[in-house]
């Protein structure tokens, strides 16, 4: 088979190396990972270690503590859609809807 003049293995391997010259350039940049590397040392002699952990731990725990809001609220919407009559009518929806409203204020 051929593709433009060129064997489609041939092809495929322009295309794939395509692909990673634009990812480097889009993700990395144009530093390599000598600079990272040297871009994360200076991070760490001004911040120090013990304050980058403190941060990484205290990220992790807000990230904790948001998936537990999210699993609690789910849960909190799955009771309220299992305790619901099955056969609540529009009226009696809007009711409870303007008694739940008034609560809130």
């Amino acid at each position: 088979m051929q593709a433009a003049g060129l064997p489609v293995q041939s092809a495929m391997f322009k295309v794939a190396q395509t692909r990673a010259a634009i990812f480097r350039i889009v993700v990395v940049g144009s530093l390599s990972i000598w600079h990272w590397l040297i871009v994360l040392a200076i991070i760490a002699l001004v911040f120090g270690t013990t304050r980058l952990r403190n941060i990484g731990s205290d990220l992790g725990f807000a990230v904790k503590g948001f998936k537990q809001g999210v699993k609690e609220v789910e849960s909190l919407a799955d009771l309220e859609l299992q305790s619901e009559p099955r056969g609540a009518t529009a009226e009696a929806d809007a009711k409870e809807a303007m008694h739940r409203a008034d609560g809130l204020r």
